[in-house]
């Protein structure tokens, strides 16, 4: 192989090594460096935890100089500026590496070009835009994020996007009456148990159906909601007493409130970046014994990307899914071809991440729930014409229970 053709078959490899940084990296983007010499791959690297090794470092951090003839295949331009690690340019420079091949330019307005312009400054011969498509694809959420200017991440941008989505939102849950009857209420009121005087937390309560619900028990609740706008909503549809209505993240009303014998958290807990922080709080939030009961759209069935597929060779639709493993921004949420049509923030993070943090902060499962539908149509096909996928929901939830204080990070 020669030229172009080398240079493709190379970083393939340094994409793979990227895709390794997929879950892990957020939200700095997953990147994959390899270094090649005498046609050998004789050192990979690919970006850690934030704040930890870029991909470029860690491919390069065990060499005190690089072989002649090496050449770095990396597929996100290097960084050049200092964050919260030192410039990726730099390094490369230090190192001596007299050949970079670097798949696409970082969108990031604090990089865009100038990592490259450094590396050319310094005499290295640099080739852009080999497999442009694939690494594309593979960092889709951080350009989105990198354009809006979200690098670090967006939570603080998720109280401002529900507050102009609110009343979107409400008309859109008031016309999906049956996934609520159907879906969230039944299975948050089989995980509760008995409310009579229970003191419940309704957390995210967006239009407090689930607020309304749980007091119609008997429960002493009190609903939470990040957006100031949708909880003047959800008092505005409450024609009753006996529901405290806060606004504000857990955090900040923490020490306002009691400790609660339930949690519930339907459908919000894919807006929290923080999720290890936040279940934390939910701890601290509930005695010993307290239920915690969510609800999350299954990853499985919302990855960063999903669709529909039709046409296949039995003529049935069939549902893809793709990059499951890549923690970060849905993208069909954020930019409204979600099935809301709503853009707000949503995070796509694996199941496991899920469990294995209610296991760090003192959860034990005590049941998990996988609804379905029953036999009304989905998606206009017809009951006979579906198969198990398509009568059973997107939706997975869970009973938790506290079973041991953890440490307070207030």
């Amino acid at each position: 192989m020669q030229g172009l053709a080398k240079d493709q078959a190379w970083m393939l490899h340094a994409i793979m090594e990227g895709r390794l940084a997929q879950g892990l990296s957020y939200p700095n983007p997953p990147v994959g460096a390899i270094l090649v010499a005498t046609d050998k791959i004789i050192a990979t690297g690919h970006t850690q935890r934030a704040g930890q090794e870029h991909a470029e470092k860690m491919c390069l951090r065990h060499m005190d100089s690089v072989p002649d003839d090496a050449v770095l295949y990396v597929t996100l331009e290097p960084c050049s500026h200092h964050g919260r690690t030192s410039p990726c340019a730099d390094l490369i420079i230090e190192k001596g590496v007299r050949r970079v091949v670097c798949g696409i330019q970082d969108p990031n307005p604090e990089v865009c070009g100038r990592g490259l312009k450094a590396l050319k400054d310094a005499g290295i011969d640099v080739s852009i835009g080999v497999h442009k498509d694939i690494i594309e694809a593979d960092i889709a959420e951080y350009i989105w994020r990198a354009k809006h200017g979200m690098t670090d991440g967006f939570e603080s941008n998720s109280v401002a996007s529900w507050d102009d989505a609110s009343n979107a939102w409400a008309a859109h849950t008031s016309a999906n009456n049956d996934a609520y009857k159907g879906i969230y209420i039944p299975t948050m009121l089989a995980a509760l148990g008995p409310l009579a005087e229970r003191k419940v937390l309704d957390l995210g309560g967006g239009d407090g159906r689930l607020s309304r619900v749980l007091r119609s028990r008997g429960a002493r609740v009190t609903y939470l909601d990040h957006s100031l706008r949708m909880k003047e909503i959800a008092e505005s549809l409450d024609e009753g007493d006996g529901i405290a209505y806060l606004s504000g993240n857990l955090q900040q009303v923490l020490h306002e409130l009691s400790v609660f014998d339930a949690v519930v958290a339907n459908m919000v807990l894919h807006d929290i970046e923080s999720i290890d922080d936040y279940l934390a709080l939910i701890n601290q939030s509930l005695d010993i014994g307290g239920i915690f009961y969510a609800a999350i759209i299954h990853p499985c069935f919302k990855s960063p990307q999903h669709g529909w597929l039709t046409g296949n060779k039995n003529g049935r639709i069939a549902y893809s899914v793709d990059r499951y493993g890549n923690r970060g921004l849905l993208m069909a949420a954020v930019t409204g071809r979600g099935p809301s049509g709503i853009p707000t923030l949503n995070i796509h993070r694996r199941l496991s991440e899920y469990l294995n943090l209610l296991d760090k902060h003192g959860f034990v499962i005590e049941q998990t729930y996988e609804p379905e539908f029953g036999s009304e149509v989905i998606h206009d096909i017809p009951f006979q014409e579906q198969d198990d996928y398509f009568r059973r929901a997107p939706v997975f939830c869970w009973k938790a229970i506290k079973t041991q204080h953890m440490e307070k990070i207030l």
